[in-house]
């Protein structure tokens, strides 16, 4: 009987090296794959509470086409929405009023910040930011007074509000009306009818095949499918990517270095006639014989974890084939060794005297650098697992930091915005695009500095901002007429539209005129002038004041003619022609503002702002062209603030203080602005991603101590070999020392250099997705977008491990 070939099978130590590495491998790709599924459930799942989980929609439907999508069998669900009238308040539109049923209420996933949809016919349910703007409290129970716009006449109407519904229509994807006023149904005419729908499950792209003579809008926020590339999935995909090339690594490191030790062997093998494909076909069915434990472990999790069959196979098919370059590196280390005919020699060792005397006589960077060829593949195989390993931790971190600081970017956002109203200060003459001269008006918001006791009253907040932001003062320069502002150029760009008038038969620019008591504005003015020096003393007097003036486009990047715009975004630049800077006002230009009651003052300009700055206070506009920064009492001494963004206590229910305050601005006519429930929303979203990059990181924290011990054990072993073969040559041990000091050095400079170029490589790949001319690719290194510390502190935790396994080999 023919006994079956065995060499590298029969070893059981080889065996388990290669199942823990193998077992280790398939759990992180499973990982990666659970995740990549789980993100895009949690994704899909936040986008249907916030956008709705219908599929398409038709708005404003006609009979026949409702008919034909109500017959279709691919339609799973149906919800609708009738809109009966518009409220309108002093002739200006509020939002429209309908009633929905069921079906819509069920794939809508509209919330409710308090109370319940109607319930009969005299309760309505009113959005939170419609309430809002009619200066409506919260408060249920209450009664509203609605005057309905049906058929070219006015209804009004009382309702009780029976629920405030948290916002929704703003973030919905829209062709027509959407109903911001919920009614019982009633025998209203419907004026326009919108249809919603949701299809069966797989037959989505069956809408597209639907013949209807009306639009139909698809639902992009939950109309996703799952890609492996796309921004939220392509960090796991990387660790998957990085997982099968860490598993080759390592397996190939393993394998290289257990060859090594037996080469003795293998070559007695070869000369007794063991030919290549035998060995590398041994070592193949070794390599299956240690997966198949990893292998079962790994489809009974996918079945626990009901991961879809599909994902799972292709997976593994994709690791199996990666598995043959590993076949592939057996096939050719095996050719590459040569039948020794002394491989019989009793003799194991032969020192010559000249050896030892050439050994001595070399200093300890050459002997480092012999060892160093002589192992090569062994040495380059680890330095390549520890830079695949580093740049995965780098990447890791740089996730969590990403996710850090958009959560810190939704923090500056304040949950809370109080103005004083708008109202009309005097109208001007304008200069339409031909010439003529036509009726302007000029708006101010009232001052609410008064009511600023009561609304900082409340315990429940954590920080706030108060400004003033006027847009009805008058500036008037010596040199006004050469500006931009008044050439032909500017005019044909429509620019005139809404900066420049002849007021009081003076041409003037009414720019943003910024004020706040916040003690941070002298620090941001001293931070941000590019031209000129701040004064504060001259400042706070009022005798200097300081511009806002950078390079922006008047391009018209809109269909329509009649449409002005500005942009001080450089990635707006289409047409260099087109970029302009104010160069008519510099420091030391004396500028002359007016009001609209008489007050008139001049003041030099101090310092000049070209940058486009970051906004530390809501209330800045730095796509604005023209702003002017006065000292808080510029105006008048009191110091006015119409202005005023509330941040509250993150620890606490918010709701009740949202009420709060929309009950005091209500009473006291001012406008509100609520901004928590999105902001909730976001951070959310973005604490759970860190949730999931926090595994992450841990994940490949677990997998580099795991594999600095394999290769802590490999090295030892080679140590030991390197040291008793030193000291037969007769070297000293300091030299030893000396060894493992360039050795640290030059690898631990190779393994940083690496990684890091790797590092930037992949990060400018991610910035090619979107790329910016505002926030170029140098300014993801900065101090805003990056925390170099933890980089460092992590850098310098991979070395000390990576030193600690050089240093602790062979000193048992």
């Amino acid at each position: 009987m023919k006994r079956k070939f065995k060499y590298y099978s029969k070893n059981k130590k080889l065996s388990f090296s290669l199942s823990l590495i193998l077992f280790v491998s398939l759990m992180i790709i499973l990982f990666s794959i659970f995740m990549q599924i789980r993100i895009f459930e949690i994704k899909r799942e936040q986008n249907q509470a916030v956008y709705g989980a219908w599929n398409a929609a038709v708005y404003d439907i006609s009979e026949t086409s409702e008919s034909k999508i109500v017959s279709n069998q691919m339609i799973r669900s149906i919800g609708n929405m009738n809109i009966v009238g518009d409220v309108m308040e002093d002739t200006e539109y509020k939002g429209s009023i309908g009633y929905v049923d069921k079906g819509f209420l069920e794939m809508s996933n509209i919330s409710m910040k308090a109370g319940h949809m109607p319930e009969n016919k005299n309760e309505i349910a009113i959005e939170a930011y419609v309430l809002d703007l009619l200066g409506i409290d919260y408060e249920l129970d209450q009664k509203v007074n609605l005057g309905i716009h049906m058929n070219d006449s006015v209804i009004h109407r009382e309702y009780v509000l029976s629920g405030v519904i948290n916002n929704y229509s703003s973030s919905w994807t829209t062709d027509g009306t959407l109903a911001s006023f919920f009614i019982f149904p009633s025998e209203d005419t419907i004026i326009s009818k919108n249809l919603f729908l949701i299809t069966k499950e797989g037959y989505i792209d069956s809408i597209n095949e639907i013949q209807i003579d009306d639009d139909i809008v698809m639902n992009a926020y939950v109309e996703f499918t799952y890609d492996p590339f796309s921004d939220q999935n392509i960090p796991f995909t990387l660790l998957g990517i990085f997982t099968v090339c860490y598993s080759i690594l390592l397996i190939a490191y393993v394998f290289i270095h257990w060859a090594n030790q037996h080469t003795k062997e293998i070559q007695i093998l070869k000369s007794l006639g063991t030919d290549n494909k035998m060995l590398v076909k041994d070592f193949t069915s070794l390599l299956f014989k240690s997966i198949c434990l990893p292998l079962c472990v790994y489809l009974i999790i996918c079945i626990v974890l009901s991961i879809n069959i599909w994902v799972s196979l292709i997976s593994l098919m994709v690791y199996l084939f990666s598995l043959s370059m590993i076949v592939l590196i057996c096939y050719i280390y095996i050719s590459s060794v040569s039948i020794n005919v002394n491989s019989f020699s009793s003799q194991k060792t032969i020192i010559k005297k000249t050896i030892k005397v050439r050994y001595k006589n070399q200093t300890p960077f050459s002997l480092f650098v012999r060892s160093f060829r002589f192992h090569h593949k062994r040495e380059l195989l680890r330095i390549s697992i520890s830079v695949v390993l580093l740049t995965l931790l780098y990447h890791s971190l740089t996730l969590q930091i990403h996710e850090q600081y958009q959560l810190n970017e939704i923090y500056t956002q304040p949950d809370i915005q109080i103005a004083g109203k708008n109202v009309t200060a005097f109208k001007c003459e304008v200069v339409d695009d031909n010439g003529d001269r036509v009726i302007g008006y000029r708006t101010k918001q009232q001052d609410i500095s008064d009511q600023l006791d009561v609304l900082l009253s409340n315990q429940s907040i954590e920080n706030y901002y108060s400004s003033n932001l006027n847009y009805d003062v008058a500036v008037t320069w010596p040199e006004i007429e050469q500006s931009f502002l008044w050439n032909k150029k500017g005019m044909k760009n429509h620019l005139m539209h809404f900066m420049n008038y002849d007021w009081q038969n003076q041409k003037c620019l009414f720019p943003n005129i910024y004020s706040t008591k916040q003690t941070e504005y002298l620090k941001f003015l001293k931070d941000n002038i590019d031209d000129g020096e701040f004064n504060e003393e001259a400042f706070l007097k009022g005798k200097e004041i300081y511009i806002y003036l950078p390079e922006y486009t008047t391009e018209n990047l809109f269909d329509t003619q009649n449409t002005a715009y500005v942009s001080t975004d450089p990635n707006t630049f289409y047409d260099l022609n087109k970029v302009v800077q104010e160069d008519t006002i510099k420091v030391g230009t004396k500028l002359t503002l007016r009001t609209e009651d008489g007050f008139q003052k001049e003041a030099k300009v101090g310092g000049i702002i070209r940058h486009v700055f970051e906004e530390y206070d809501p209330s800045l506009n730095n796509e604005t062209p023209y702003t002017v920064f006065v000292s808080p009492t510029f105006f008048d001494s009191k110091g006015q603030v119409n202005q005023l963004y509330l941040y509250l206590d993150k620890n606490i229910q918010q709701e009740p203080t949202e009420a709060f305050y929309a009950s005091i601005c209500a009473k006291n006519d001012l406008s509100f602005f609520n901004n928590a429930q999105n902001k909730r929303i976001q951070q959310e979203t973005i604490q759970n991603n860190m949730v999931l990059n926090s595994v992450i990181l841990t994940i490949v924290i677990a997998i580099v101590l795991f594999t600095q011990y394999i290769l802590f054990r490999k090295k030892n072993a080679d140590v030991k070999d390197k040291i008793k073969i030193y000291h037969q040559l007769g070297i000293d041990k300091s030299i030893l020392h000396k060894i493992k000091l360039y050795e640290i050095l030059i690898e631990s400079l190779i393994i940083i250099s690496i990684s890091f170029g790797l590092f930037v490589f992949i990060q400018y790949f991610d910035y090619l997705q979107a790329p910016s001319l505002m926030y170029p690719f140098t300014n993801r290194f900065s101090q805003e977008y990056w925390s170099w510390p933890l980089y460092f502190l992590v850098t310098l935790a991979f070395l000390t491990l990576y030193v600690l396994s050089i240093l602790k080999t062979g000193d048992e």
